[in-house]
């Protein structure tokens, strides 16, 4: 295979870390120079027009790790740098980013995570590939959008960082609960339009017949009850970002409108004649799979194809469970400060225990479950048993899957193979995969359950909107009403 060619310069104060990598990375054909100096490396780098590539600190004893990327930037635009950084956060991968750093390597970490790194930042040293200079940040605007070490969130936040000040639509995907609004909110956040409106519409609460009049506004007597002009989400979000999450399950009708929008800048309100021009950066979140919709009519290929300029794909908490001992110690003090408890506390194994449980729910569900479990607990110390029992109970309020698609002209059938609430959660969010089981053997007490909260839960996601309720668990309104009546839950 081909070396890459070019030195690496390494700027490492400890010594031992740089010397180490230098003899890596000489057995690998990688020429590398160390110096231990943030200034003599700039002066080494401004000299030898060698030196390819820029592997430093990101804590600096004489200059912070921004200030160096802005002074290599501002002198040789086409080096990459590659910070290695002792604690990685959100707030740094973005701006980083921000700023043209190529990568960012948390320590410790091993060389066969370096090495790669190293041989594409001197592939794209080569090729001349130029990173683009988003720009300085408002230091007021920093926050921590989410949480996360492993590879797969390090690439979201790289991913926010280079998208953040580029004027694309976005279309986030990922399971619910994954966090789509706070990358949303995040894309915001680290923009040039941070100071402008954020606007989320959620496209699965809003009933068909009125979501085209929130999204464009509508003018006085343009439908019965339109008593006055009303302003609309596009408006209300000019110069400023429109979150649409559940995009998947806008009706097709309002997407040829919203495809039209996007191409021409332009709106209609319901029942004007004027032409309004809009400059509101879209930004789209869904839970299904859009191909899937779109073969089968719901979703436009048009609109799809314009909603991908940039798609960021969420990864499910089983997928990341590396962060899990970040996710809980957050949280944790999130909700001390909340409930005003000083030093939460865990009894040893039960973070081993969360990172074992599968998390249908992901983020939202372990947040959950943290939550429940500190205000049990009292500002004791949170006991593993207790943890476990919040576990327990909440399985024992759901089902884990329909067997099969409930008939409209008959009641509905949740046949399940246990009684597992995040599961059921899953199922109504349209994330499990049909399984074919039968219903004997299981306790009718635990059916009656397991249709109990299919109804409770569907009507709550659809804020009590009956037609919307029905259609998510797949059966008539009528059914969906004589059932609500059987239980006493009109």
């Amino acid at each position: 295979m081909r070396r890459p060619n070019g030195k690496l310069l390494v700027i490492e104060e400890g010594g031992q870390l740089g010397r180490e990598i230098a003899r890596v990375l000489a057995e690998q054909g990688i020429h590398t120079e160390h110096v231990a100096d943030a200034s003599e490396g700039l002066e080494r780098l401004f000299i030898d027009s060698s030196i390819h590539v820029v592997l430093t600190d990101f804590e600096l004893s004489n200059e912070s790790g921004l200030d160096l990327l802005e002074r290599i930037r501002g002198e040789r635009s086409n080096v990459p740098v590659i910070f290695m950084a002792n604690e990685g956060t959100a707030s740094l991968a973005i701006e980083a980013t921000r700023r043209g750093a190529f990568d960012y390597l948390l320590k410790p970490f091993g060389m066969d995570a370096l090495i790669p790194v190293v041989r594409q930042a001197l592939r794209t040293a080569r090729l001349n590939r130029r990173t683009v200079h988003l720009g300085g940040f408002d230091e007021s605007l920093k926050a921590e959008f989410m949480i996360g070490r492993v590879p797969e969130m390090r690439r979201i936040f790289k991913e926010v960082g280079r998208l953040a000040d580029r004027n694309v639509t976005v279309l986030i995907s990922g399971e619910t609960g994954t966090g789509k609004e706070l990358v949303a909110r995040a894309l915001c956040q680290f923009s040039n339009r941070a100071d402008k409106p954020f606007i989320a519409v959620n496209c699965a609460t809003i009933p068909a017949s009125l979501l085209e009049s929130e999204l464009f506004g509508h003018e006085k007597g343009a439908f019965t009850g339109a008593s006055a002009r009303r302003i609309g989400r596009f408006e209300q979000a000019d110069g400023g970002t429109l979150f649409l999450d559940e995009i998947g399950e806008m009706p097709v009708e309002t997407q040829a409108k919203l495809l039209r929008v996007l191409q021409e800048k332009t709106i209609h309100r319901l029942g004007g004649n004027a032409e309004i021009t809009v400059d509101a950066r879209v930004v789209a979140a869904t839970n299904r799979d859009l191909y899937h919709h779109s073969a089968q009519g719901k979703f436009r290929e048009d609109l799809l194809y314009r909603l991908e300029g940039a798609t960021i794909r969420l990864p499910p908490l089983r997928d990341r469970r590396g962060d899990i001992p970040k996710l809980v110690e957050f949280f944790l003090h999130h909700y001390a400060s909340e409930f005003k408890i000083d030093n939460p506390r865990l009894e040893k194994g039960v973070v081993a225990m969360l990172e074992s449980c599968p998390w249908p729910g992901n983020v939202r569900q372990l947040q959950n479950v943290l939550r429940a479990s500190m205000i049990a607990a009292g500002g004791f110390v949170i006991e593993k048993s207790l943890v476990r029992s919040i576990l327990e109970r909440e399985a024992g309020r759901g089902a884990a899957s329909n067997t099969t698609t409930a008939s409209p002209t008959t009641s509905i059938q949740p046949l399940v193979t246990a009684s597992l609430k995040p599961w059921a959660d899953a199922k109504l969010d349209g994330q499990l995969s049909s399984q074919t089981v039968t219903a004997d053997g299981i306790l009718s007490s635990a059916l009656e359950e397991a249709e109990r909260y299919f109804l409770t839960e569907a009507l709550r996601r659809c804020r009590n909107n009956r037609t919307a309720a029905a259609k998510l668990l797949g059966v008539s309104r009528a059914t969906l009403l004589r059932r609500l009546a059987s239980y006493g839950l009109e």
